[in-house]
This record gives C-alpha cells, sequence and structure tokens, in this order.
C-alpha cells in the first residue's frame, strides 16, 4: 500500500507574525520532522504558504524550501495570501478571480525561484 505524506507550512492565523514565530512554528518544526522522515526512509509533499515571507522575508523561506528539496521531498504552493494582500482576507474564496491569479502567479514563481 502507498502512502502519501503532505505537510502544510505555515505560522498559522492564532500567533502574531514574528520572526521568532517563523523561527519556531515553521523552520524549528520543517527541521525537525525532514530529520524524522529522514531517519524512516520517508519523504513528504510540504505545502508552503509563501505569502509569509512579506512578513518573515524571502531568503528564509526560501532556504527552507531548498532544504527541503535538498532532502529530496517536494515543495508546492499553500495560499494563505492575507501577509502579502490583504489582512482581512486569509482564504482565496475572498478574493475576485483576478486577484487569485496574481496570487497563484506569484507563490509559482517564488517556489520555482
Amino acid at each position: 500500500m502507498d502512502c502519501i505524506i503532505t505537510v502544510d507550512v505555515e505560522t498559522g492565523e492564532d500567533v502574531p507574525p514574528t520572526l521568532k514565530n517563523f523561527q519556531t512554528r515553521v523552520e524549528k518544526a520543517t527541521k525537525s520532522l525532514l530529520k524524522r522522515l529522514s531517519l524512516h526512509g520517508l519523504k513528504a509533499e510540504f505545502f508552503m504558504n509563501v505569502y509569509e515571507s512579506a512578513v518573515y522575508g524571502e531568503s528564509e523561506w526560501g532556504n527552507l524550501c531548498r532544504e527541503i528539496v535538498e532532502a529530496g521531498n517536494g515543495v508546492n504552493l499553500h495560499t494563505h495570501p492575507k501577509y502579502l494582500m490583504d489582512d482581512d482576507r486569509k482564504n482565496m474564496y475572498k478574493y475576485a478571480l483576478s486577484e487569485q491569479i496574481e496570487i497563484v502567479r506569484y507563490g509559482r514563481a517564488f517556489i520555482k525561484k
């Protein structure tokens, strides 16, 4: 039986956007999970909320994405664009189609980079 492990990577809605929260809730947690996956010979698909890079910095998110890929895992897009767009609209359905297209384009370009 095959199994796909997916991981949503984000600080979450219940904490203020501070660098410390990124370091503990995103960076440290993701690196810990990468080690555990490696120990068991497992891989996962990491869905990254790269829109948080508008708050925490592009290099932090970019470095983490590279580390995930270098460990043999996948990086995909998780969309909560409030950090980039509008604090009052965290979910995609609250955006017009033209805005949704731009949000996905931004995320796709970020992950490719």
